[in-house]
């Protein structure tokens, strides 16, 4: 397709079509109309899974193997077979698999999925709920399926339809891949990604208001599950301070946002589990109607609630159920507790369906990319954290009717144990293979939890009768186990982490700081004016080279106190004596510290952080690494033809380039500038770069993939 013309307004690139497999391997005279041919190596469901309902594949007559593929918006690899009846035939001898011909052109895209996308990217998902009805999880275009079919059939013949040659690798056995996200999946698994940081770290308590323990503690004391009823929010207290200003009235406002924090993770959490039973209940309802498309359930719904529920609603829920339950087979039950700590329920609704089948398959065989790396460092630590120290059954989280299509219910789910849950989910019809689990990946889950650690339904009604005997709510006694006396059944309860006290009152210690305070004065003219004309590319470029040699030549003091002794010699006239001059600040030098070096007016002019924990630093690179692959990249500085590329987010302030001269109290209206038009208030107060506010989407996805690191320097900065 052709770019188009500069300065034109263009929409980003929609998923182009992807070309559809068939599997050239004729079935054995026992085997018509039987797929147990197409099952993967040690997969007893691989032939099962791919009549699921919403995976759209069916027995041909003519006694070949049905076709199989991706929808069009997909761009994934052919792989296992587990949902969407597309990765049969991998093992046993090698396949050979010919690349059918595309019917309606390579890069055929629907009209409606075209105005879906177009109206997604303008306006949002929010906006344009519509978006749910994902064509990854359900094709409905009727009309596409049954002309392909027909053409299946014309052309069954392989000689007929001569294409590329595919062969398979490692013998059919898995193999990782590497993920291909968009921007919004990298921003949602990031935000996963800070969350389980945050609950593994060991700087507590926790930087998240509302976090893993607190909304473990809900789930343990019954609010979760509909067993009980809706469960009404606690309140802090009673009656509130009337005293405005007072601490006391601080004190209870602040805390009734926390509670508001922690009440809305867990609406997150019920949520999620809903949507999962609902999507649940929607294919088992096609199952056993032998309806094929979900929309004319969802009409029947709408009109049997008489107006309460809308048809674009209930896909929303079905759509959303779906993934969070792919999610869930995939980085466990626990993966979706650290969604909702996040909060992250609308943000996973606006995922594509694509983008959560390639999370799901990172998730489950991560590689050794950035993201694959962030996966085994950040996610299966924390979720395999939250396991060892919350063991919960699936009757405390499930209520009893969430079946499955086959029978299983979620009541009845063991879930901690990982093998159990992968073929309880992967079940479910998504019309999009499933990966097999990387078993060394997560043998940190796989570690045995006795059976009296984990809390269940049964656990939690003993917990409930005896809250009620000693007039207590059943959270209030949760809080108090180690305080007061048990007896009878609650002699029992399984050992519960206490919450995390949290100092409100913790002042940040400075005694690790080391101040080296200089005559660098930056009214001085040589510290205003530039050296090189910045006009001239040319100049630019020596002025660049210069001091990257400069700076290579530096001197290197030996000790701390030669250090800032170099430092404040270098500039005790005001500036720098020689522009040649560079001193080396070694961090090693100062591990474990802060270094400031501060002016003649003792504000700050630089600040050097050797204290920053390990788990930060370490995983920066990694965090951006994995945001943006395509950008980071190995280049060697020295050579003058090597190119790389930068962007700049620069913030000034109200003086920076414009308002220099004028009054302090001056309406930043007002201000004007001699031969220039432009009065915008927006160029005389603090503002963006036109960089920044270009590239604001990388800016925000760099804020977000490094979220724990600049709240940890904003800590000690302030």
């Amino acid at each position: 397709m052709a770019s188009p013309p500069a300065g034109s307004m263009s929409l980003p690139p929609l998923p182009q079509a992807t070309l559809g497999y068939r599997v050239l391997v004729p079935p054995n005279d026992n085997q018509s109309n039987d797929l147990s041919h197409l099952k993967d190596p040690g997969d007893a469901n691989g032939a099962n899974g791919a009549n699921q309902p919403g995976n759209g594949n069916k027995n041909n007559q003519d006694g070949r193997t049905p076709s199989t593929g991706w929808n069009l918006d997909s761009s994934e690899s052919q792989g296992r077979g587990g949902g969407g009846g597309s990765g049969g035939g991998q093992g046993g001898p090698v396949v050979v698999i010919e690349r059918e011909r595309c019917r309606r052109n390579a890069t055929f895209i629907r009209l409606a999925q075209l105005e879906r996308q177009a109206r997604r990217h303008l306006l949002g998902p929010e906006l344009h709920p519509e978006e749910e009805d994902n064509d990854n999880f359900e094709d409905e275009d009727e009309h596409g399926r049954e002309e392909q079919e027909a053409m299946e059939e014309e052309d069954a013949n392989p000689a007929t339809n001569p294409g590329i040659i595919h062969y398979v690798v490692n013998n059919g056995v898995p193999v990782p891949e590497t993920p291909v996200l968009s921007k919004a999946a990298n921003r949602f698994f990031h935000t996963v990604c800070w969350v389980a940081d945050d609950t593994v770290a060991k700087d507590k308590p926790y930087r998240l208001s509302s976090n893993v323990d607190e909304l473990m503690h809900v789930v343990i004391s019954g609010r979760v599950t509909l067993t009980f009823g809706v469960q009404e929010a606690q309140t802090v207290a009673s009656i509130a301070p009337r005293v405005p200003g007072s601490y006391d009235t601080m004190k209870y406002l602040a805390l009734n946002c926390h509670e508001n924090d922690v009440l809305e993770s867990t609406l997150v959490f019920q949520g999620l589990l809903n949507a999962m039973e609902f999507a649940a209940n929607v294919q088992i309802c096609m199952n056993d109607t032998q309806e094929t498309k979900k929309s004319t359930i969802f009409i029947r719904l709408q009109s049997e609630s008489q107006g309460k529920l809308d048809k674009q609603w209930l896909n929303r829920y079905y759509s959303l159920g779906l993934k969070a339950s792919m999610l869930a087979g995939a980085g466990s039950v626990y993966f979706l507790v650290l969604i909702a700590v996040a909060r992250l329920r609308t943000t996973l609704s606006g995922l594509s369906g694509s983008a959560v089948c390639e999370l799901a398959k990172a998730l489950r065989y991560p590689d050794v990319s950035p993201i694959g790396t962030k996966i085994k460092n950040s996610i299966i630590p924390a979720v395999s954290w939250c396991r060892d120290k919350y063991p919960i059954a699936g009757d405390l989280v499930f209520s009893d009717s969430y079946t499955i299509p086959g029978g299983r219910r979620g009541a009845q789910l063991d879930v901690v144990n990982i093998s159990e849950t992968d073929q309880f989910f992967d079940s479910l019809g998504y019309n999009a293979p499933v990966k097999p689990r990387d078993s060394t990946s997560w043998v940190s889950f796989t570690e045995p939890i006795s059976a009296d650690r984990v809390w269940s339904l049964s656990v939690l009604r003993a917990l409930r009768d005896g809250a009620k005997e000693m007039g207590l709510e059943p959270q209030e006694l949760l809080s108090q186990l180690g305080q007061i006396q048990l007896q009878g059944r609650l002699l029992q309860l399984p050992t519960l982490p206490s919450l995390p006290i949290r100092n409100w009152d913790k002042m940040i210690n400075f005694n690790n700081t080391v101040v080296i305070d200089t005559q660098f004065d930056p009214n001085d003219k040589k510290n205003t004016i530039l050296s090189y004309d910045s006009r001239k590319l040319e100049a630019r470029i020596k002025a660049t080279s210069d001091h990257r040699r400069w700076a290579t030549s530096a001197k290197k003091p030996k000790t701390c106190k030669e250090c800032e002794k170099m430092i404040s010699k270098q500039l005790e006239t005001g500036s720098k004596k020689k522009s040649s001059v560079y001193t080396l600040l070694d961090a090693q030098l100062y591990e474990g510290k802060v270094v400031k070096i501060n002016d003649k007016l003792g504000n700050m002019v630089a600040i050097l952080f050797a204290d920053m924990p390990a788990e930060l630093s370490d995983k920066a690179l990694d965090a951006i690494r994995s945001m943006f692959p395509s950008l980071i990249q190995t280049v060697n500085c020295s050579s003058e033809a090597e190119g790389f590329y930068s962007l700049h987010f620069s913030y000034y302030n109200r003086y920076a380039k414009k308002g220099t001269g004028t009054p302090s109290n001056a309406e930043p209206s007002t201000i004007r500038r001699l031969g220039k038009n432009n009065v915008a208030t927006k160029v005389n107060i603090p503002r963006e770069s036109k960089e920044s506010e270009e590239w604001y989407e990388y800016k925000e996805m760099l804020q977000d993939a490094l979220k724990p690191l600049f709240e940890w320097i904003s800590e000690k900065a302030c």
